[in-house]
């Protein structure tokens, strides 16, 4: 597979880790997007190329700012589940 191949195939699972939903429809977890994102960027750091290696490190740095909004909305579902139950 061609490194461009590669980065275009992370970009894309760059892009669905930011969902705040699964494809099932349950909540993602802030510890389960921190994990994926920094296996993403590790897999990012395999890939040889110049553009990689000048956005990886402040990626790498801001892992834990990047999924703030998931430890938000862990906050407001679990209010929001004590009132009304998931449906399934």
């Amino acid at each position: 597979m061609a490194p461009y191949d590669q980065l275009d195939l992370l970009l894309q699972l760059l892009r669905e880790a930011f969902l705040l939903g699964s494809p099932q429809g349950k909540l993602r977890t802030r510890q389960g997007v921190h994990a994926e994102l920094t296996r993403l960027v590790a897999m990012l750091g395999e890939i040889h190329c110049t553009a990689r290696s000048e956005t990886r490190k402040p990626m790498q740095s801001h892992i834990d700012d990047m999924v703030v909004p998931f430890a938000q909305a862990e906050a407001m579902d679990a209010p929001l589940l004590a009132v009304m139950p998931r449906q399934t």
